[in-house]
């Protein structure tokens, strides 16, 4: 298995497919088998097929979507940080705005787990990434390889 040329198109598509898995309300497509990170892992294959002039296997399509799904839990996990943090500082002043919240404040200050539930939260995006992402990448293997040999 050659692997040049991989960086490049798993930086792209997972990078990509990370930021769609963190942003809110798209993130929501998430909940179809993991859509952004299949995605990424296809995109990926795509970008390196169209780069190559060998035919990519299952198991190449597989490992490129693999490296895609972890960048894309690296960067889904790191945005989902900071978007967490950032709402969590605008959410503890709801209270003091609509007073029939004032549990609200309360549960925002334990919703803070801490450092070992975020550590948690990467480790699991980390793991259902990868798989996913090879998931794609053999989906994308499937897709872009039969086109290009119909090509030759």
């Amino acid at each position: 298995m050659k692997t040049e040329g991989y960086a490049k198109s798993v930086l792209i598509a997972g990078g990509i497919a990370g930021l769609l898995s963190a942003t809110p309300l798209l993130n929501l497509l998430n909940i179809i088998c993991c859509l952004w990170i299949l995605l990424g892992g296809a995109i990926a294959v795509y970008l390196v097929n169209s780069d190559t002039d060998r035919k990519i296997n299952y198991g190449e399509g597989a490992y490129i979507g693999l490296l895609t799904g972890f960048f894309a839990a690296f960067v889904s996990s790191s945005l989902f940080t900071i978007f967490l943090l950032l709402g969590l500082n605008v959410a503890k002043y709801i209270p003091e705005r609509i007073p029939e919240l004032e549990q609200f404040g309360d549960i925002v200050v334990d919703a803070k787990l801490g450092l070992n539930a975020m550590l948690l939260w990467f480790i699991f995006s980390v793991i259902i990434g990868g798989v996913f992402g090879a998931l794609g990448g053999i989906i994308g293997t499937a897709l872009f390889t039969k086109k290009k040999e119909a090509e030759e």
